[in-house]
């Protein structure tokens, strides 16, 4: 059958149920972007920046948990995305980057956008490559997708050259992506889930640590079953809260601003189940002056890469698996075994929470500082969790604020919170949220930022009032780029340099671009305005919070040294 080659890769989208394809019209790509506006399937995106799309599509695909796809420019539009691969890649996020590429006759003669693009994007990708021949277009779309989607998932770069676009290819598309990738998830082996219920008949006290890996519906149910069934503690990873259920003994989450009662049933752990998780450093850093990794525990960790089993963490059995399909494995066994009794860990369990849940909200309370000028930033977080409730999505950014999502907010449907993720970049939260609520329309969203964010992301605003995307951002706006000063306050003994922000009006900027804004002086009118539903495009809440109040920094590697200064006194 004749297809077009432009045809062929809008096909191939739609056979991938491809729904967004988010970016920046360019003219080297132009037959795609035509394709775009006839297929009934696709709808375009179109963003101001490209960084702005590709932090979209990470917020698109981390809230549906499907695959999402950017069109770019090659040369400057490519690389206006790497921070946006770099972020997914950490945050194992699937997405294809779609780029032209210089044809092969001017490779090398300096043609405008031209440059080695695929090395510069190697290495934050898990695959990246030019498509060869028209011919082959077809082929590298489904490769892209295999890449994408094999554990661990990632993103990936196509290119292809501009003189291949027009032609046209013999191709019999395939009826499902079933005929050309794995659609099943790694089981793990049946010895080790023997091995593993060996383990729980003898433990008397386990902890399930759940990484991203727990973060879906079905992952949900089996770890709830388990933890009741079980009497297993269920405690998360950093920046990953919403990857445990709401069960009677899920405690929280590990490292900064995480849970007591966590960190407490860790320590006391004989048994350490970490599924769908890394073990990074950032999850067993010491935090609220106590080590929390229990050293003599044994300790189990399934992954789905195997290359990050005992990477972080020494473990007593390793386990390359699927989460969703090692954990019902699992139930499945444990539901022939013999009962333990647990009920003095359980009562443990329960009293831990019980004691963290009297102070959790103390630095929350009162509300407001500094003579009623400013909000406090966990008050501003306990409000929002409060009003929007369990089946909001909490988008947020990197910084001292931001991290109050992990204390102040509970969440209670999976994908709730969604983080930047190992990268740390600022610059996600807006943007993210964005794509965030495409995927997601019939769920709450809102972007958690700080005034640095904010102004660093405006073209996201833009692209939001354009689409009309119903969208909550909240903006703790102390003037500052909070986490810095932080470090600056308790490391350097409060000398601070280049962390200051001189706003103008935060407010007076959202409403200049188009969307609704308004500031607020106090939770009640902070709660008030957010239960004020968007229907027509984004709504602005900036709320002020005070320049001189940060939590104590995560000493992840050590209070740092003063530097020895001999020369500049």
């Amino acid at each position: 059958m004749k297809w077009g080659a432009g045809e062929a890769v809008i096909r191939s989208l739609e056979i991938e149920g491809v729904q967004h394809v988010f970016g920046i019209s360019g003219s080297a790509i132009m037959e795609l972007f035509e394709l775009l506006d006839v297929s009934s399937q696709l709808t375009y995106v179109g963003a101001r920046h490209e960084d702005t799309a590709v932090q979209m599509a990470h917020g698109y695909a981390r809230a549906s948990g499907r695959m999402a796809v950017t069109f770019c420019q090659h040369g400057a539009g490519l690389t206006n995305q790497v921070t946006g691969f770099a972020t997914a890649l950490r945050s194992h996020t699937p997405m294809l980057a779609i780029t032209a590429g210089t044809p092969d006759a001017h490779v090398g003669k300096g043609d405008r956008h031209e440059i080695d693009q695929l090395d510069v994007v190697r290495p934050v990708t898990k695959w990246a490559a030019r498509v060869p021949t028209a011919a082959r277009i077809p082929e590298y779309v489904q490769r892209a997708f295999r890449a994408a989607l094999t554990a661990p998932y990632g993103p990936v770069v196509l290119e292809i050259p501009t003189d291949l676009l027009p032609s046209v290819i013999e191709w019999e598309p395939p009826s499902r992506p079933a005929a050309y990738r794995a659609s099943h998830q790694a089981m793990a082996d049946p010895a080790a889930i023997d091995a593993v219920a060996d383990l729980f008949s003898r433990a008397q006290r386990p902890v399930m640590v759940v990484g991203a890996g727990g973060d879906d519906a079905a992952v949900w149910e089996h770890l709830g079953a388990l933890s009741e069934g079980e009497q297993i503690a269920l405690v998360t990873t950093f920046g990953h809260n919403s990857a445990a259920p709401p069960a009677p003994l899920s405690l929280g989450g590990l490292a900064r601003q995480g849970s007591k009662a966590a960190m407490r049933a860790l320590a006391d752990a004989d048994l350490v189940v970490a599924v769908g998780t890394r073990l990074a450093s950032n999850t067993t850093v010491p935090f609220y002056g106590f080590k929390y990794w229990p050293e003599d525990a044994i300790v189990v960790q399934v992954n789905s890469d195997p290359d990050q089993i005992g990477t972080h963490r020494p473990v007593d059995i390793g386990i390359a698996a699927d989460a969703g399909a090692f954990l019902g494995a699992l139930r499945a066994r444990l539901s022939t075994c013999a009962e333990v009794d647990r009920t003095a860990w359980r009562a443990s369990l329960l009293a831990y929470k019980e004691e963290w849940a009297a102070e959790r909200f103390d630095e929350a309370e009162p509300p407001e500082q500094g003579g009623g000028k400013y909000i406090k930033a966990p008050a501003i977080y306990r409000t929002v969790g409060q009003v929007l409730g369990d089946d909001a999505i909490f988008v947020t950014d990197v910084g001292s604020s931001t991290a109050w999502a992990f204390k102040m907010i509970d969440y209670g449907q999976p994908r709730g919170l969604i983080y930047t993720g190992a990268m740390a970049g600022v610059g996600f939260g807006m943007p993210g949220s964005l794509g965030a609520k495409l995927a997601r329309p019939d769920r709450p969203v809102v972007a958690m930022i700080g005034d640095g964010a904010f102004s660093m992301t405006l073209p996201a605003l833009i692209t939001a009032v354009e689409h009309q995307i119903p969208v909550r951002i909240v903006i703790t706006d102390n003037q500052a780029w909070g986490a810095e000063k932080g470090h600056q306050k308790h490391y350097y003994d409060g000398h601070y340099i280049g962390t200051d922000l001189r706003n103008a009006s935060l407010v007076d900027i959202a409403r200049a671009i188009g969307a609704d804004a308004v500031a607020v002086s106090n939770v009640d009118e902070l709660a008030a305005e957010l239960k004020d539903e968007p229907t027509s495009g984004p709504k602005v809440i900036v709320a002020p919070a005070d320049p001189e109040d940060y939590p104590y920094p995560s000493e992840r590697h050590g209070k740092p040294t003063l530097p020895q200064r001999f020369y500049y006194l």
